[in-house]
């Protein structure tokens, strides 16, 4: 059973597309992100990243759950997006949690130096 973080913000949808977070309630293994490379919609990404400092000004931290209830909706940061994320040095290397599965992700120094 996921351990949802709520925040008191609306999810923005990113609406072309795939959204960079998911109705998932199911994890998954940091062997399993499948992606190490830049993402090539680009577009997404950098929608998925500002989520995520929204996420981080929200909950005052750097280390965030990959469960989100945004005001009782839950989501799961979409895996695709958290490993080109650590592809991009957004987000620092993810690893598993006692139970296998990823819990939670750390906003890299590479997130502050945006141009």
């Amino acid at each position: 059973m996921p351990n949802w973080t709520h925040v008191e913000l609306d999810y923005r949808p990113y609406g072309a597309g795939s959204e960079p977070f998911v109705k998932s309630r199911h994890g998954f293994s940091a062997a399993r992100l499948g992606k190490d490379a830049l993402a090539v919609d680009s577009r997404r990404q950098d929608h998925f990243e500002a989520e995520l400092l929204r996420l981080r000004d929200a909950t005052g931290s750097d280390i965030l759950s990959i469960f989100v209830s945004f005001n009782e909706e839950r989501r799961r940061m979409d895996k695709g997006c958290i490993g080109h994320a650590v592809a991009r040095g957004f987000l620092d290397q993810v690893c598993d949690g006692p139970d296998g599965t990823v819990a939670s992700v750390s906003i890299g120094r590479r997130a502050y130096v945006r141009p």
